[in-house]
């Protein structure tokens, strides 16, 4: 009769410990994978109403008895990781066999896993130990890392873009009101100039306006080439995209003054910015 041994006890506690932590702590379906690939499970990522995204990641589960966390990787593994279209992270799991298991975690993306593989190579070896300690422990503060993995440069460009919108529209603003009139029965609102700009200031505006629009270009090019981002769970990517309606109104006030006072401050604008948007404004 074959027996199971205590290395093989531990391991697969780890795996469905590890499995258990996910769909109890955050409510997503882990799979765990038999097959000896340098794989062990799948995590499916599911949005805010907890449909699936379509989106998995990849997991490898490294277990110890121990209070000392796994942290070799080898270079077949690496080699296999190099090639997934999923999103990677590496679990080690501590005292597997405890009353109070601790789970480890490391995210590897494409220059992460070159970079260690980069490594062994130098160091001619088929192996190399990573770098584990309490701030690597998973926990459910990880979970937006989780959900946006596979989107984490993306998400973050897209975001900053947000934010850098919302700032210069804030500036845009600084010289320009929105008021109220009462037209018959209802009211309606009406950009007006606040504040005198010179001609410096203009420009400023101009250059204010014309990266606006850019950055609304190149997040609805993001939402395009990335249709699920807006989705991803527990990442909050909305954009105000009213700014930009706001933006239309106040430029038509902006260049009607501007050509009401000196055309030629439009006229170095054209011809120092001919791809502007703005020109359509003219």
């Amino acid at each position: 009769m074959s027996k199971f041994k205590k290395n093989n006890a531990i391991g697969k506690a780890g795996e469905h410990y590890f499995a258990y932590w996910i769909m109890s702590t955050i409510g997503w379906p882990c799979r765990l994978l038999d097959l000896d690939i340098g794989l062990d499970a799948h995590i499916e990522i599911l949005n805010h109403q907890q449909h699936s995204t379509g989106d998995f990641i990849a997991v490898q589960i490294k277990t110890t008895g121990t209070n000392i966390p796994e942290k070799t990787v080898y270079k077949k593994h690496l080699e296999y990781w190099k090639e997934l279209d999923d999103q990677f992270i590496y679990i080690s799991i501590s005292n597997a066999l405890g009353d109070y298991p601790k789970i480890y975690w490391k995210h590897f993306d494409k220059d992460t896993i070159a970079d260690l593989h980069a490594k062994i190579i130098e160091n001619g070896t088929n192996s190399i130990e990573l770098s584990l300690d309490e701030s690597d422990v998973l926990s459910t503060d990880n979970i937006k890392n989780l959900a946006g993995l596979k989107y984490a440069t993306v998400i973050e460009d897209y975001l900053t873009k947000g934010d850098d919108i919302c700032v210069a529209y804030s500036e845009f603003c600084y010289f320009f009101t929105c008021k109220e009139y009462l037209a018959g029965d209802d009211y309606i609102e009406k950009w007006e100039m606040k504040v005198e700009p010179d001609e410096t200031a203009i420009l400023d505006l101009l250059s204010q306006a014309d990266n606006i629009f850019r950055s609304f270009e190149s997040i609805d090019d993001t939402k395009t080439r990335y249709p699920k981002i807006d989705h991803a769970a527990n990442v909050n990517v909305n954009i105000d995209w009213d700014i930009r309606g706001y933006i239309d109104e106040i430029l038509k006030v902006l260049i009607k003054h501007v050509e009401y006072r000196q055309k030629e401050i439009l006229s170095y604008w054209a011809k120092e910015n001919p791809s502007s948007k703005v020109l359509t404004y003219y």
